[in-house]
């Protein structure tokens, strides 16, 4: 019986744990016209499928992607990239041109070890 029980418990041990992805830390700015982009949520949504992972950036446009509360970080790969400053719940407006978020068409190759990568968005 002590026997079973130890052999159950070792494989929730094994098989309930978080699941392993690769993940790689990804930091950078986004500026709008040339300057700094602050409270604007950054999103990269991997192209093979997966969680998004996502920051917010500072009053100096600096961003750094969270994949969960837990960890830093995004899906090593090909991601799209949105980035809002809109957020009905809080009565802001978005500042942001839909080709950046709802209609976007920027991409990021997410690699190995530390990113950075900056956005400079144009408004025209």
């Amino acid at each position: 019986m002590n026997r079973m029980v130890v052999m159950i418990a070792a494989v929730c041990l094994v098989g309930c744990g978080r699941p392993e992805v690769e993940l790689a830390s990804v930091t950078g700015t986004v500026t709008l016209d040339g300057k700094p982009l602050s409270n604007a949520f950054v999103q990269f949504v991997p192209s093979r499928g997966g969680r998004a992972a996502g920051g917010a950036t500072d009053e100096t446009g600096r961003y750094e992607l969270d994949y969960s509360a837990e960890d830093k970080g995004a899906l090593v790969g090909t991601a799209k990239v949105l980035i809002s400053t809109g957020d009905p719940e809080a009565g802001r407006k978005e500042t942001v041109p839909p080709r950046y978020n709802r209609k976007t068409d920027l991409t990021a190759e997410v690699g190995q070890g530390a990113n950075v990568l900056n956005f400079d968005l144009r408004s025209q």
